[in-house]
């Protein structure tokens, strides 16, 4: 043990050292890390003229490398480009009335289409495609699918080719969407009110890549904002909260450039920028509240019990000549620096760990989050160590200064009214006996369960659902779409690929149909190389367990050819199966890392068991909450909490690799404060007993990421508000629940601590 303490001084003098030099020259470090963050946030928002992220993402349905639903999707991807679907709906026009007019309109567009280079001989769809006559079965058929229900408009479908001229696929795409957008002006006419809605597969990642990023970026304002209004509050000082907010800008462009970086060789999908900003913003705001909280904590030491009698000879004026500067023995935050350092570096590397966990699921979009992630993370953790030290070694003289009366003031209050409840409302539990801890326990495990429960009925549902504001165009468009023409011009719930020809596979659609949920199932009339297609659609209004049940029966029904089922229910079956594969090793790794973390600080073996089925716990809970809030709707009173029928699967991997690392962090503040000296019984100041390194860190830490995490729940996709949601709630979940339990098994033996300064977190 000695030599451990021995060599763990060693590289403390090291890094005390370092500082040392730092503290000496703290501009030119300062002046340094601006320039990096000028050319970040430039390469962030303009690329240096090659583009940035937004222009790069794709709205895909993410599926599992090797699964059923991923190899008939490489099967169908040639085919996208080859029918390449061009859709239109016009409101506002009578049917029945003007149904002339409507005719010659659209026999002159379909002129107009058709001289466009590579639209599909006889690939424009439109209610009187198959003729205009109600006597004649096919055509009637084509008016009931392409006429709108309430009879006041029709849809129109233009199919394009786009691999017989790939040089001007674009071209062609933006010629085909004016000429059908020209569709609705030239029946104002005769129909006033006459509104067009033009839509495709491009022009849709388009409008989500931009509520993306307008949600992105407005969520990362409001994160700001929040984090200086919690910071303010909590500390009464205006340079505290201007020091945090220098390093979450810096995080932020630290964590945009390298996602910006990342997506000129794989293109994210929309919501993965904004998981990687609040991973970022969560990791550099807990750094920098450690060494806040520590470095005024010990000016403030030095200062009451007159370790140092002249402060002014240690923080320096800027008057003072370089050849005193350079004489001066250094700076009392040298050491706090050293020793903050070691418990930076671990904590970056746990997390890196639980990154690297994430990074393990076959999804390629929590890949791109994983390793995006873990260089910000890096990033964000040379800044604070040697940006955020720069700065307080600079504002060192104001950082010392006591609190205004009016935040002392308003914590007295709240401290009066918290220990009115304790004392008052709730006084059994301020006894420290054994039956008051058992108490607890009892009440918390109860608790915890009952949140458990909503797991056991969980639906997972991946981010296929268009993220988009309601009033933009294209949600109007997928709106209307829904409510008039049901089926018509939707993208099949379920495709079967069958190694058969077409007659076989119109055959064993005939078993599909009888499939209760099933409304139509229709045989593509081309094949996929040696495949048939089949479309599958479900009945309106069914519900996501339904269509598993669905796909279920589909995948399982006999037939005499090898057939692949895809579509998103098919992904989200095979992303099921998946998860149940990976969470095991996932979370059996990430808590053996817990436990082994926990034993070797405090030296026993049942705390870090008690450790970590906390953090287990705490993980299953939050995705309890999440299932019951998003699946079954229990917080539909709730702004921006709306039901989604299902929870996405990255909420449960980000649970299990990030979450667990984590919840370390507030674990080592409870060890650390179990093991700090009591100053409580000495006769010193009451700023002294405010600042002491462990008192505050845990509840601002948390209040701060709270508020990041929140400030991301109003955003539109799923992908991201799950995730976000479920962090809060485990971290939220850490800061209290941790207080309730391992807390109290610490206390008893604060001075059964190992004696020697061995533990990386503690000063």
């Amino acid at each position: 043990m000695e030599n451990r303490a021995e060599g763990y001084e060693r590289i403390v003098n090291v890094f005390v050292n370092l500082y040392r030099n730092l503290s000496r020259g703290p501009l030119p470090a300062v002046l340094l890390w601006a320039l990096i963050v000028v050319v970040l946030a430039t390469f962030a928002l303009t690329g240096f003229g090659f583009g940035n992220v937004w222009n790069r993402t794709e709205n895909r349905l993410v599926s599992i490398p090797g699964s059923e639903s991923y190899r008939a999707s490489e099967l169908l991807a040639p085919n996208e480009s080859t029918n390449y679907a061009v859709y239109l709906l016009v409101d506002g026009v009578d049917m029945e009335k003007q149904h002339h007019e409507v005719l010659n309109v659209l026999q002159t567009a379909t002129k107009n289409l058709q001289e466009i280079p590579g639209v599909i001989p006889a690939g424009v769809l439109h209610p009187f495609a198959a003729g205009d006559q109600a006597t004649n079965p096919q055509a009637a058929a084509q008016m009931r699918g392409f006429i709108a229900k309430n009879k006041r408009g029709f849809m129109v479908v233009t199919f394009l080719d786009l691999t017989q001229f790939p040089e001007k696929a674009k071209e062609i795409r933006k010629m085909t969407e004016t000429e059908m957008r020209q569709i609705a002006v030239d029946m104002r006419s005769f129909a006033p009110q006459a509104r067009g809605l033009v839509n495709d597969k491009d022009l849709n990642n388009e409008a989500i890549a931009l509520t993306a990023k307008t949600d992105t970026h407005l969520a990362t304002v409001a994160a700001v904002i929040a984090i200086a209004l919690v910071m303010f509050l909590t500390s009464g000082s205006m340079l505290m909260t201007l020091l945090i907010l220098t390093a979450c800008v810096t995080a932020w462009a630290i964590s945009r450039a390298f996602t910006n970086l990342v997506s000129t060789f794989t293109p994210p999908t929309p919501e993965d920028p904004a998981l990687v900003t609040v991973i970022s913003l969560v990791t550099i705001s807990g750094y920098t509240i450690l060494l806040l909280a520590r470095s005024r904590a010990q000016l403030a030491v030095i200062r009451y019990t007159a370790e140092i009698p002249d402060l002014r000879k240690i923080v320096l004026g800027r008057n003072q000549k370089r050849r005193s500067r350079r004489a001066a023995t250094g700076s009392p935050l040298d050491e706090v620096f050293a020793h903050a350092l070691p418990l930076v570096v671990t904590s970056t590397a746990l997390i890196t760990l639980g990154l690297v966990t994430v990074a393990f699921f076959p999804a390629s979009h929590l890949k791109w989050v994983a390793l995006v992630s873990i260089a910000s993370v890096w990033g964000c953790s040379l800044a604070t160590l040697s940006l955020i030290p720069a700065l307080l070694y600079l504002t060192a003289r104001w950082l010392e200064m006591p609190r205004p009366s009016w935040h002392r003031n308003l914590f007295n209050r709240l401290s009066g009214l918290v220990h009115t409840v304790k004392t008052q409302i709730f006084p059994s539990f301020q006894r420290k006996t054994p039956p008051t801890f058992r108490l607890k326990i009892t009440i918390v495990t109860v608790i915890t369960v009952l949140m458990i429960i909503p797991i056991f009925g969980i639906t997972w549902r991946t981010a296929g659902e268009v993220g988009l504001h309601p009033h933009s165009p294209t949600a109007k468009f997928h709106a209307l779409r829904q409510n008039q023409y049901g089926n018509t011009g939707a993208t099949p719930d379920a495709i079967v690929l069958g190694k058969t020809t077409s007659a076989e596979m119109a055959t064993w659609a005939g078993q599909v149909l009888k499939i209760p949920g099933v409304a139509n199932a229709i045989v593509s009339p081309e094949n996929i190389g040696s495949f048939a297609m089949l479309d599958v659609t479900f009945k309106e209004n069914h519900t996501q367990r339904e269509a598993v049940q669905i796909v279920t029966k589909i995948r399982t029904l006999p037939a005499n050819f090898a057939k692949l089922v895809t579509g998103q229910t098919a992904n989200e079956i095979d992303f099921a199966k998946q998860l149940l594969r990976y969470l095991p090793p996932a979370v059996l790794v990430m808590a053996m890392a817990a436990f082994l973390v926990i034993a070797t600080a405090t030296r026993r073996l049942w705390l870090a068991a008690t450790a970590t089925a906390t953090n287990l716990a705490i993980s299953l809970a939050s995705l309890g909450i999440t299932t019951g809030v998003f699946q079954d709707g229990a917080g539909f009173f709730i702004p921006f909490l709306n039901q989604s029928e299902g929870v996405e699967p990255s909420v449960a991997v980000l649970l299990a690799g990030y979450g667990f690392a984590t919840a370390l962090d507030y674990q080592i503040y409870v060890i650390s404060k179990s093991g700090s000296v009591d100053y409580s019984t000495q006769e010193i100041p009451v700023l002294l007993r405010e600042l002491t390194p462990s008192r505050g860190i845990l509840w601002t830490k948390s209040a701060v990421n709270l508020a990041i995490l929140f400030s991301f729940l109003p955003v539109t996709s799923q992908g991201v508000k799950q995730p976000v949601f479920a962090l809060a709630l485990m971290l939220l979940g850490h800061a209290t629940l941790n207080q309730l339990v391992l807390a109290p098994l610490l206390a008893p033996y604060p001075d059964q601590l190992p004696a020697e300064n061995t533990l990386i977190w503690k000063n």
